[in-house]
Formats: C-alpha cells, sequence, structure tokens
C-alpha cells in the first residue's frame, strides 16, 4: 500500500503543472473535507481557524473607524487582534445605524 502511494505521489508529480492543479482540484472536488490539510500543509502561515470556531462564539469590540466615502471600517477588539493581528473589517451593510466609538 505504501508503495502504492508512493507511485501515486510520483506520477501526480510527473505531471506538468495544469495536469498536476487538475488531478488535485478533482480530488478536493471529491472529498472536499481534505481541503484545510492540504491548505495547512502548503500554506501554514495562512491557515486559518475553523469556522465553527468563530461563528459559534461572540467578541466584544468597538467600531474604531469607518470611511462613508469609501464604504468601510474597522472594528478594534483585542481578544481577536491577538488571534489575528489585526482589526476586524468592516462593510456599510454591516454598519448600519452605528457610529464610530459604539460597542
Amino acid at each position: 500500500m505504501e508503495q502504492d502511494l508512493q507511485s501515486l505521489a510520483e506520477s501526480v508529480a510527473a505531471l506538468d503543472e495544469q495536469f498536476a492543479v487538475s488531478v488535485i482540484c478533482s480530488v478536493l472536488e471529491t472529498r472536499p473535507e481534505l481541503a484545510p490539510s492540504v491548505v495547512s500543509f502548503s500554506v501554514p502561515d495562512l491557515t486559518y481557524p475553523p469556522i465553527k470556531a468563530l461563528v459559534e462564539r461572540r467578541s466584544d469590540g468597538f467600531i474604531k473607524s469607518f470611511n462613508t466615502e469609501k464604504g468601510f471600517g474597522f472594528i478594534a477588539c483585542d481578544e481577536l487582534h491577538q488571534v489575528f493581528n489585526n482589526d476586524v473589517f468592516l462593510v456599510s451593510q454591516q454598519m448600519g445605524a452605528f457610529n464610530v466609538g459604539d460597542q
């Protein structure tokens, strides 16, 4: 079995870039649950936490800035800043009747 896997990996690696990417994409379309592991392996610095970890809880912050001309701003949240080293992006549809400084 191990030799078969190695042989398969070598065969895919020998393909030109377009075909290799096509094979990998086909596998991920069939088995989407593999995508997080592939991304984590290939670009660990860009890996995000599971969406479940983000949507099953809430964090508090305040609207730090908002540019009405550009239609976006930022929410300052210490907890999320510690994790992502960034403020939270805010678009005009999310702003609603809130103002800069609102929590």
